[in-house]
Order: structure tokens, then sequence, then C-alpha cells
């Protein structure tokens, strides 16, 4: 026990400080958060009226455990289901904000002197709000229940997907060193891209269908374990894979949440989170040097003028674009104008990779601080603006904005060719990447292991043929339009002559893509002649194209991922039907009275 008293004794003083200073922001009426960090001041050997705190470093190891478990817990929140109900309107906003800050942001720092890499970085982490701060501010001040509040919620949701894209690039930039080029770049997305749909669909199709046959044995203990298990194991693929451990938490946090066993996870995992999240955000405090922030006052006080001026006219006009009232665009706008938690861990990773300055994270840890003690001071002040507003500009330039009632032009049927396209290139990816997934398993595992067991061309041979009968469904998918949008293909043919070629091309890069992967098994694996190989192709083709068992086997596998997908949803609906007898319509409601 002797080597873990340096370790019981610093967790000791920092959690009761932190919770003796969370006391007094809480009768204050402030964020948690700025608790925390200042808790971290106090116990930093920049603070000499405490005692400081002895081992740094494993401070450090549980705030890296702290991020994580604060990604788990926000893709715990995310529900893939939420990316459809943003829609467009959310996503038109999201990008201006984002578009806009990052210009800004990068535009102030270059003119502060900062190298490009850390302009850029810098624009980037201004567009981070804290999902946190904006919630705990919109419950204090009774807004929760305001209309604007869900579509700042979607806002914060795109806000923390961009926070994800650039732990990543802070990785690949590191891995690459100074010389990345932009097709190192396009690789690195790529690998992402790949990395995340082979993750989402073996994850959608095997972890609800898993937690369903053993939910009967799943105790609360066992399941905080095993979730806690599913998470670090996801941490430690990422790792391996060369993405962050971040990526990885939230990713795993994200495929639990369409389980129907997301809310008793997040329940039990709350403990655990505080606890962990508190020491992160503690560390965070421990950076704070007042020496840097007086050094660097200026780029604080212009970075955090940057930020709640560039967010609240950025955020207001992307949301006055995507067709809400003026009211509601400035709500959400000043809503925004803090940094959140995701601000502290790309700056830290940036910071620990030395990618981006020393200096960088200090300063943003300070402007973080402001702009979340400003936060609710900002957002009581939205109406009095709005107001003003309403008052002040010409009656022409109002006429054009939208009204409280007026329905988004967006939010139209979409076209037929639009649904066509948005589900041929969605499925067509997804298949790709399947395809291309067995391919590397058959080459790089499965071919290995049958010359083991058997010699020379009979275990190509196994090796194609077992390969082959794991493609042929997805293959069978891709080629044909045997179970896919047939429907839609059909009404766009009888529409006009025009549609004929586009559709006949479009049915031509399917069979083209699916050949593509027949071809492969037979040269690569087998080493046929491109010639004896295409001929070989055509004929497995048409076997897949006339094979019931084909096709069985597909629907069986995308009704079993849809129904996974959707296992949230089909288990709330359950509980409802039992609650609502099926004779009760819907439209009837029960009241009583008293008769005299």
């Amino acid at each position: 026990m002797s080597e873990l008293a340096p370790l019981i004794e610093d967790l000791a003083f920092i959690l009761v400080l932190a919770g003796i200073v969370t006391i007094f922001c809480k009768k204050f009426n402030q964020p948690l958060v700025l608790g925390y960090i200042l808790a971290g001041f106090f116990a930093s050997p920049h603070f000499n009226l405490l005692p400081n705190v002895v081992d740094t470093a494993n401070i450090t190891v549980w705030s890296d455990i702290g991020v994580i478990f604060i990604l788990f817990s926000l893709g715990l929140d995310f529900n893939f289901a939420k990316i459809k109900s943003i829609g467009g309107t959310a996503l038109i906003a999201a990008v201006t904000e984002l578009a806009g800050i990052t210009l800004l942001g990068y535009a102030c720092a270059r003119l502060l002197g900062w190298q490009p890499i850390d302009s850029l970085f810098a624009g980037a982490m201004l567009t981070m709000s804290s999902t946190a701060v904006v919630s705990k501010t919109f419950e204090e001040l009774g807004l929760l229940k305001e209309r604007f509040t869900q579509f700042t919620f979607c806002i914060l949701v795109l806000e923390d997907i961009s926070g994800i894209i650039m732990m990543v690039m802070l990785s690949t930039i590191a891995a690459a060193g100074a010389a990345i080029s932009g097709t190192e770049m396009l690789g690195s997305i790529g690998e992402l891209a790949f990395f995340l749909i082979i993750c989402f669909v073996c994850g959608i199709f095997f972890l609800p269908t898993f937690f369903r046959k053993v939910s009967r044995y799943l105790t609360s203990e066992t399941l905080l374990i095993f979730s806690l298990g599913l998470c670090l194991s996801m941490v430690v693929l990422a790792t391996k894979m060369g993405f962050s451990s971040a990526l990885g938490a939230f990713l795993m946090g994200s495929l639990l949440s369409g389980t129907a066993f997301t809310e008793t996870t997040k329940k039990l995992l709350t403990p655990v989170k505080d606890l962990f999240s508190g020491i992160f955000f503690v560390s965070v405090g421990m950076m704070v040097d007042p020496a840097l922030i007086i050094k660097y006052a200026l780029p604080i006080a212009v970075l955090t003028a940057a930020l709640i001026i560039g967010k609240t006219i950025f955020s207001s006009l992307g949301v006055l674009l995507a067709g809400k009232d003026l009211q509601t665009a400035l709500r959400c706008g000043f809503s925004l104008t803090q940094l959140g938690e995701i601000t502290f861990i790309v700056a830290s990773i940036g910071a620990a990779l030395k990618v981006t300055s020393d200096f960088l994270y200090p300063v943003f840890v300070a402007v973080s601080v402001i702009s979340i003690f400003l936060t609710p001071s900002i957002l009581r002040h939205a109406d009095k603006v709005s107001g003003w507003l309403l008052r002040n500009l010409p009656a022409r330039l109002l006429r054009l904005l939208p009204q409280p009632d007026e329905a988004p032009a967006s939010d139209e049927q979409r076209s037929a060719w639009k649904e066509l396209l948005q589900s041929y290139f969605t499925r067509l990816t997804v298949f790709c990447v399947i395809l291309s997934f067995l391919a590397y398993l058959g080459q790089s595992k499965l071919l290995p292991y049958c010359h083991r067991l058997f010699d020379g061309y009979t275990a190509d041979i196994i090796a194609a043929v077992i390969l082959l009968l794991c493609m042929g469904p997805f293959l069978m998918a891709v080629m044909f339009q045997r179970v896919a949008h047939t429907d839609l293909i059909a009404s766009l043919w009888f529409q006009k002559p025009a549609n004929h070629l586009p559709i006949f091309l479009l049915l031509f890069i399917k069979i083209a893509v699916g050949l593509f992967f027949i071809l492969s098994v037979f040269t690569s694996i087998l080493g046929f002649s491109k010639f004896i190989a295409f001929a070989a192709a055509c004929i497995l083709a048409k076997f897949i194209y006339s094979s019931e068992y084909f096709v069985e086997r597909y629907l069986q596998i995308e009704a079993q991922f849809m129904i996974n997908l959707n296992a949230k949803t089909l288990a709330a609906q359950k509980k409802h039907a039992a609650s609502h007898p099926a004779w009760l319509d819907e439209q009837l409601h029960v009241k009583r009275y008293r008769v005299a």
C-alpha cells in the first residue's frame, strides 16, 4: 500500500477541494465545470496558499480515463436515429455557424501572429459549445420546454461530430508529421469512413441481438461491467487502428445508444462518469498558469470577443437561413456562446501529440472559463435584443425574414430522383465496404488458415468457396434490384423516356461493382487469367441472381439489422402498447365527471 499513498493523498485532496468549490458554484448559480476548473487551479503549483498535488502523472492518467467516459456518455446520448431527426434545417444552421466561426477564429489568430496550424485549430475549436453547460443553463432558466431548445441541441450534436473529426485530424497530422499532404489527409478520411461503417454495421447487427438473448441474465452490476468492457475494447481497437481513444469511446457509446438498455446503462454510468470527468476538469484547471494568462491576455480577450460576437452572429444567421424566425435564431445564437468539454479534449490531444503549440491549451481554458461564466447572463438578454431588433429594423427587411409559424421550404417532400440517389449511393457505399472487409479477411485470415489444413490448390478452392458464400448475399443486393427500391425505379422508368438512360447507367454501375469483387476472388485466390475470371464471374452472377438462398439470407440479415437499429424505438412502442389496451383507440380520451 505504500506506493499508493501519493495517489490516494492527491485524490483525497482534489476531490474534497472540488466538492467545496462546486458547492460555492452551486450557491452562486455557476456551472459545475467552472468549479472543477477552479479547484484544479487551487490544487496546482500556480496557487501557493494551499497544498499542491504531489504526483501529477497519476492525475493525468485518471483524467485520460475521464476523457474516455465523457465521450462514451456523449455517444450514449447520440443514437444514430438522431441523425435523421436533425434534418436539413439544423444541418444548414450548423454548417453556416461552423464555417463562419472557423474563418473568423483563423483570421483573428493569424492577425495575432500565430502559425497556420495553430490558427486553423483555434478557429475550429471556437465552434464547439458545451452541451452540459447549455442544458444546465436551460434547466436553471426554465427554458427546456421552449421550442428553440430542441433546435439548439441538434446544432450541438453536429458540433460534437465536428469535434470528433478534429481529433482524427490531430492523430493523422501527428502520425504523418509536418509534411502531411492533401492526399494523405484524404486517405486518412477514407480509412476513418471505412472503420466507422464496419464498426457501425457489425455493432448494430451483433450487439442488440446479444443483449436481447442474455437480457434475463443481466443484472445492473453485470450490465455496467460489460458496457465498460465494450467501451474500453473499442478504445483499444481504435488506438490500434491509428485513431484516438476518444473516437473509440464515442463510437461504442453510439452503438449501444440504440439498444433497449441505453437508459439503464446511462444511469449506471453516471456516478463513474461524474468521478472521472470531475478529475479531468480538475486536471484542466491545474494547467491554468496565471503568468501565461497575463502573457497572452490580448489573444484571450480577442478570442473571447470573437467567440461571443461570432457565435451570436453566425449561429443566428444559420438558424435564419434554416427558416426559423428572428427570436428563435437569436435565442439559439446566444445559447451557444461558450466553449465546451470537447474543446479541452481537442486542445489536450493537440498538446500531447505536439501538433499544436503549448500555449494553445491554457489560452483556450481561459477563454472557456470566461465564456462559461458569462453564458447565463448572455442568454437572459436574448429576448431583449430580439425585441429591440424587431422594433428598430426596417419593415422591408422584417418582411423578408421567416415568420414564427412559417414552414421552411426545405421541409417539402423530396423528389423521387433525390430519394433514389440517396438510397442508391448509401447502400452501394455500405455494401462495398462490407465486401471489401470480407475480401480482406479472406485474403489475410481465411486463406492462410486453409493452407495450414489442406495442401496446395485444394486450400485455395476451399477458401474461395467459403469467401464467395459469405459474400453472396451482399453481391446479390449490390448487383440486382430484387430487394432494393424496385418500385421507385419502376415509377421513374414509366414517368418519361429521358429517365431510361440514367437508370441503365445506375444499374450498370451496380453490376460492374459486383463483378469486380467476384473477379478479385478468382484472380487473387484461384489465380485465373482475366478472361477466364470474367467468364466465371458472369456465370456466378447469373447463379446468384437466380438463387433464392442468397435472397432469403440477405432478407434475414437486413431484417435483423433493421430490428436492431430500431431496438430502442420498438421497445418503447411495446411498452406503450402494454400500458394502452388494443381496444382503446388513440383518439379516445377518458375524462372523469361528478354527477349531482
